[in-house]
Parts: structure tokens; sequence; C-alpha cells
């Protein structure tokens, strides 16, 4: 089975698993609609879930226990191996810039509801997980996240990438 990788700094593997993370975007077309992939995790965050389906339970273990490469660096992790898949529901091709308000915060962009500024008056911000920056877009907020992610500049050039929805399905 392949396995696809969500950037961890940023908690990407954490959103997708709390569903709170359904699309996301990628420069070349890699999946197609109704593939099913795992997400990749390192053994060892896997053990630390307590979720093991049995099959793969003593596999994991041991692997663990040999101090496998794949124990801290998912990499090395086997799609068979992982606990949790997503289904590719939907694909499209776009300009990165093109993207929406509301894809923006499929991507993984988190709303804030709770911010008060210095004359004490509510605003709506929107920030990256991982990180304490606020911004008033969600645009602003996903350009922040991509230029990380795939390097400075990457908002900026607006390469042509693919869109691909997902849901979580276990």
């Amino acid at each position: 089975m392949d396995k696809i990788m969500f950037n961890d700094k940023f908690r990407m593997t954490d959103a997708v698993i709390d569903r709170r993370k359904t699309m996301t975007r990628r420069k070349k077309a890699k999946y197609r609609v109704g593939q099913i992939v795992g997400i990749a995790q390192c053994y060892k965050k896997i053990i630390e879930e307590e979720y093991l389906p049995s099959q793969i339970e003593t596999e994991v273990c041991r692997l663990v226990r040999a101090n496998h490469k794949g124990c801290t660096n998912k990499m090395y992790v086997s799609g068979d191996h992982m606990p949790h898949h997503i289904k590719f529901t939907d694909c499209k091709q776009e300009r990165l810039q093109d993207i929406s308000d509301e894809d923006c915060l499929k991507e993984g962009v988190e709303r804030r509801d709770d911010v008060i500024t210095s004359q004490m008056e509510s605003v709506i911000r929107y920030q990256v997980p991982g990180t304490c920056r606020m911004f008033a877009t969600p645009q602003e907020a996903f350009a922040f996240l991509i230029d990380k992610v795939e390097g400075k500049g990457t908002w900026e050039s607006n390469p042509t990438v693919y869109a691909y929805e997902f849901e979580l399905i276990n």
C-alpha cells in the first residue's frame, strides 16, 4: 500500500487524523480519485497512540524492539503498517494562488475567533498550527505555510498544483 506524508512541524499529520485537514496540494499528480493510502507516521508514534490493528501489532513491535530506522523517521515506514488511511475523493488542477479561503481551511489553516486586539476588540485571525503567527486572511496564513513546507518563494512563483480532497476512512 502507498503512503502519504504530511508535515509534522506544523502538525499537519495530526490535523488529518483529527479531520481538520481534508485537502492537500502537490506539484505532481501522484494519486487518483478513489485511491486509499496510509498516513505515514513513525513506528514509535503509532505505538504511543496505542492504536494498532492486531494484524500489524506484532510486526511493528518487532521493528521497534529492533530499533528499525522507521522507529523515529516516517520515511522508512511501510504503508501496510499504518493504522490511519485516507481515501482521495476529488482532484483539481489549479494555480497555487487560486486557492479559496474555504480551501485554505481544508488545508489545515485554523480560524481563531478568540483574538483580542490591544484596543480590547475581538477580531478573527488565522493561524498555522505549530506557530504563534496570526494572519488577517486564510490565504496569508496558507502562503506562509506553503513557503515553510515547500521552500521560500513557492507562493510567489505560483506553480500549477494538484489539489486533492480526501477523507479519513479509519
